[in-house]
């Protein structure tokens, strides 16, 4: 499996690649607009802004099929499809509705492209690399439905009408002083266990919540056996569970 730096390095990379690309966009979108006497200015800002390149969709699905022509009066822009100008109102002759086409390079537009096509494949090659590391990593269930949660410093809270998977997280017990952690679960049907392991002295504890069913008594669980000042990994186990828990311990 990559290790963590080489993962944020890749990710990192991906997105200093995706801001370029982005900028390539936006410059690209600049110009055309200009060139089509748009709003070049907040087209752009929509282009940069707007998140999931999002902004060039819609520059090309509405920005460019808009067109300002000049007024041969004024000068000022004014959409070809009307009659009289919009600023002098002088009224437009047929030769204003042929305005001659700019054609815009596109290396810009193309390069953003390539630059988005090449973040894809580097996320993709990210991604295939942690598969063939680690392949029970991605098939683990986890569905919950009706779910809600509270996580703070010493406690994790869940209440849910369906939870068949995994739930997970890291903590710290208190160095000094009895180890423990007090539990208020109350697991309606299916089944639910809890567990805490240290991965670097190997040790593991289960409990079963379905054995407490003691949402007003709490109980108090022994974590004594793990060494001081270990990273633990908490998990909930569920299969087609409906209830709660609420676990709380001193770090």
């Amino acid at each position: 499996m990559l290790s963590v730096p080489w993962v944020i390095g890749f990710m990192i990379a991906a997105f200093v690649l995706f801001a370029a690309a982005v900028a390539c966009f936006g410059v690209w979108t600049y110009r055309d607009a200009k060139a089509r006497g748009l709003e070049a200015g907040l087209w752009t800002a929509i282009v940069v802004l707007m998140p999931n390149l999002l902004g060039i969709l819609l520059y090309f699905l509405v920005g460019r099929k808009q067109r300002r022509i000049p007024c041969p009066a004024c000068g000022s822009l004014t959409e070809p499809e009307k009659a009289y100008c919009s600023s002098c109102g002088t009224r437009l002759g047929e030769t204003v509705f042929a305005p001659v086409e700019r054609k815009q390079g596109k290396p810009l537009l193309f390069a953003g492209i390539g630059i988005i096509v090449l973040v894809f494949l580097l996320v993709i090659g990210i991604f295939i690399a942690q598969f063939a590391a680690s392949p029970e990593s991605f098939i683990q269930r986890n569905i919950s439905i009706g779910q809600t949660q509270t996580s703070l410093p010493g406690r994790w809270k869940l209440s849910f009408w369906y939870l068949d998977g995994e739930k997970f997280r890291s903590i710290k017990l208190k160095q000094e002083g009895s180890k423990t952690m007090t539990i208020n679960a109350f697991i309606e049907s299916g089944t639910a266990e809890a567990q805490v392991v240290s991965k670097e002295s190997g040790v593991e504890k289960r409990l079963s919540l379905n054995e407490l069913n003691s949402p007003d008594s709490p109980y108090t669980w022994d974590l004594s056996e793990f060494p001081a000042n270990a990273k633990l990994t908490l998990r909930i186990y569920a299969e087609k569970a409906k209830g709660k828990f609420d676990l709380k311990w001193e770090q």
